[in-house]
């Protein structure tokens, strides 16, 4: 099973260092990271659009083959020094997170295979009680299923525990075909009843839920 590193990056403010990052990076991907035989690819870069989220900042998902690669990587990584040169002019912080996938959840190599798309991604950050990440997960699989049967162009496209937080976080990813998709479920959340009944199914158990709008990189395999 692989594991998944999610970054959540602040671009620099200024518009061509944020595209300058962004090239970059989607050079890395094509040309290195995203080959045959590589043990960590990049699943998705995410531009946050600026209405739902804070601004400049990039969100990227990397699957690792698995837990032997991480401690391949990492134990002959130095994590004060290894790090790419001269990323400080591209960006100022993150926040960095592990995440196990659901059942359910494609893999990159289900994703390309498949011909998934997903031009628009709501993602949402989401506190449970500790210890009930793996429930809430499992009733939110069984509710997808209607809310992607209603053919609302809006479908999930991953579900996640966050590792390191004794099961009390899960970060969920909702595909949308299209920009209308995204603001006719939004706009009028009741008005979709599958979605209606998940969220209010949903809020006995959230104790926090923040979302925002991802748009992927012209590289990106979901584009």
């Amino acid at each position: 099973m692989p594991i998944y590193y999610h970054e959540t990056i602040d671009a620099s403010i200024v518009r061509e260092k944020a595209l300058a990052y962004l090239d970059k990076v989607g050079k890395a991907v094509t040309e290195r990271t995203n080959v045959p035989g590589s043990q960590m690819r990049n699943l998705g870069k995410w531009v946050v659009n600026w209405t739902t989220g804070r601004w400049i900042q990039v969100v990227g998902q990397w699957e690792m083959t698995s837990w032997d690669w991480f401690i391949e990587h990492f134990t002959k990584t130095n994590l004060m020094f290894d790090h790419p040169e001269g990323q400080e002019q591209y960006r100022s912080g993150g926040f960095d997170r592990l995440l196990k996938p659901w059942e359910g959840t494609p893999t990159l190599d289900q994703i390309i295979e498949e011909g998934r798309q997903a031009p628009f991604v709501l993602q949402e950050t989401i506190g449970v009680p500790a210890g009930s990440a793996p429930t809430y997960l499992e009733s939110l699989r069984a509710a997808a299923t209607g809310i992607k049967g209603a053919g609302r162009g809006m479908q999930l496209h991953g579900a996640y525990e966050v590792l390191l937080r004794d099961e009390s976080e899960v970060l969920v990813q909702w595909a949308f075909a299209d920009l209308s998709s995204f603001t006719a479920a939004v706009g009028d959340t009741r008005g979709f009843r599958d979605l209606a009944a998940w969220r209010e199914q949903a809020r006995a158990t959230e104790r926090s839920y923040i979302a925002a709008l991802l748009e992927p990189t012209e590289w990106s395999p979901l584009r």
